[in-house]
């Protein structure tokens, strides 16, 4: 092949990448912006005082997290590590969230919410405002409805929120189905790039959910036995929907209890809800 040749056919491949790359971009670009239009509207912001009880004695800390509205009567998916109800704060002694809030589009002042149940296993926990007159009309909810699978390859996308520094501005990551799991459970592993937040939805690139990102570790006292490991994984939408099922079971019989007795019985949605998720692993 002659110089000319070669130059010309190499100037021919740099113009069509030059033209073809605008194209991909805002194809992209629309690829996100889909992914953020359905995402967004049903995430909030959670305010709550971690009260965490020890030998050394009593402290309050503050704390804000991202949670998702999944049902209009004001039901909404929290992260366990984040929220303070994940196992790995055993050893801490006495960790409860308390004075929880949650703030909805510009809302700085908040709607009163209460945990109403855990799932230990998971690392989810789920929370209720107490009044959903106070929920705006138009309140959005994140449609875990329709189970959607994903496969090794496919790709996929992860929403998360910055911090309040910067108005909490959503963000977009792209990324792929590196693996899957088998134990404890199945869920499907996330490739480079895609940064999952626990308790936040991972969507296909047909915009629909394929499940939510939660943090998995042992148990406290078997971290050390296994080299301390931990992982962020997709739990997938089925295996969720069962999940909230159990935490919504769990919640209306304490609550039937409650009304029985007239006493409030001490927390055991974790209980409730851990057997079950261990049924899915065989």
């Amino acid at each position: 092949m002659s110089l000319f040749t070669t130059a010309f056919f190499t100037a021919a491949t740099l113009f069509s990448t030059a033209v073809a790359a605008p194209n991909d971009a805002a194809s992209a670009g629309a690829e996100y912006r889909a992914v953020l239009d359905v995402a967004t509207p049903s995430l909030v912001t959670v305010k709550f005082v971690l009260k965490v009880s020890g030998p050394r004695g009593t402290q309050d800390v503050e704390r804000e997290i991202t949670a998702t509205m999944i049902d209009k009567s004001g039901l909404i998916l929290c992260a366990g590590v984040q929220l303070g109800t994940s196992k790995l704060y055993r050893r801490m002694g006495s960790v409860t969230p308390t004075d929880i809030k949650i703030l909805i589009g510009d809302d700085t002042v908040g709607i009163d919410a209460k945990l109403i149940a855990t799932d230990a296993e998971l690392d989810l926990a789920w929370i209720r405002v107490k009044d959903a007159t106070k929920l705006p009309a138009n309140v959005n909810v994140a449609d875990y409805s329709k189970p959607q699978t994903a496969s090794l390859g496919d790709r996929v996308f992860s929403v998360k929120r910055m911090e309040k520094f910067f108005d909490r501005a959503p963000v977009v990551m792209e990324g792929r189905i590196a693996g899957e799991t088998k134990k404890p459970r199945e869920m499907l592993v996330g490739g480079a790039g895609l940064d999952l937040e626990p308790g936040m939805p991972v969507f296909a690139a047909n915009g629909m959910v394929i499940g939510v990102a939660v943090f998995q570790a042992p148990d406290p006292e078997d971290m050390e036995g296994a080299g301390g490991s931990n992982a962020t994984l997709i739990l997938p939408t089925e295996q969720l929907n069962k999940a909230t099922q159990r935490a919504l079971a769990a919640a209306a019989e304490e609550a039937e209890e409650e009304d029985d007795s007239g006493i409030t019985p001490p927390p055991t949605a974790e209980k409730k809800t851990d057997a079950p998720a261990k049924e899915d692993e065989e």
